[in-house]
């Protein structure tokens, strides 16, 4: 892909790749508007040229997923967009093929887990660094993390809840990226999912005497 690509040079590229036909059109029309918009446009060359290497190298990774190829390259457009002006993960994406590769495998499986790297892109780096993709979890640890992010927030209630959110989902899109991985078996993930609960956010007492919602509730409760 290049500035002087038209629609009908893009709609080749896509062919070549191996994108399904009826996909053809529409994924050239997105290609074009997301290269000529004015933020893409705007990037400096060195950040251009790395984005179009990005752009360029996810097509045929994003033919083979052999499902949803349109919409997972509206997801990976959408993410790139976001992070465009970030020359540290377009780097990252450009010298490191098994990265792109991760991101375009999860951005294929789950709408829900590239909307949320979309919105929280610093999850890039728990994506791409086997280190922490790869550890085992801790749900005493992550606990012990809630009840200290709770206590940050003492006596708001609204925020207290995104603070549980924003833990929660952290939580879903690491096991998520995990199972892409194959680094999980179906009995491993369901002890997981199992043993999460359990460790929700268990706080040793309850300081406020005003009626809480119950997730914060249960965070809440006794030792």
């Amino acid at each position: 892909m290049s500035d002087n690509d038209n629609l009908e040079g893009l709609a080749d590229a896509l062919r070549l790749v191996g994108f399904p036909e009826a996909d053809i059109a529409d994924g050239a029309r997105r290609l074009h508007l997301t290269w000529q918009s004015p933020r893409m446009q705007s990037l400096p060359e060195a950040s251009r040229n790395r984005l179009n290497t990005v752009i360029n190298t996810s097509l045929p990774l994003l033919a083979a997923l052999h499902y949803d190829q349109l919409p997972a390259l509206g997801r990976l457009l959408d993410l790139l967009e976001a992070i465009a002006r970030r020359a540290a993960y377009l780097a990252l994406l450009t010298e490191y093929p098994y990265a792109l590769q991760r991101l375009v495998r999860m951005i294929g499986a789950s709408g829900w887990a590239a909307t949320y790297l979309t919105r929280h892109p610093l999850l890039l780096d728990e994506l791409l660094d086997d280190r922490n993709l790869k550890a085992a979890s801790d749900w005493a640890a992550f606990a012990e993390n809630c009840r200290r992010q709770l206590a940050t927030a003492e006596g708001d209630t609204e925020r207290q809840l995104d603070i549980l959110r924003e833990l929660h989902h952290a939580e879903q899109f690491r096991l998520l990226a995990q199972d892409l991985e194959g680094d999980l078996s179906v009995e491993k993930l369901a002890d997981e999912l199992s043993a999460w609960p359990m460790y929700w956010c268990k706080s040793p007492s309850r300081r406020s005497g005003r009626p809480l919602p119950s997730a914060i509730a249960r965070c809440r409760s006794s030792r």
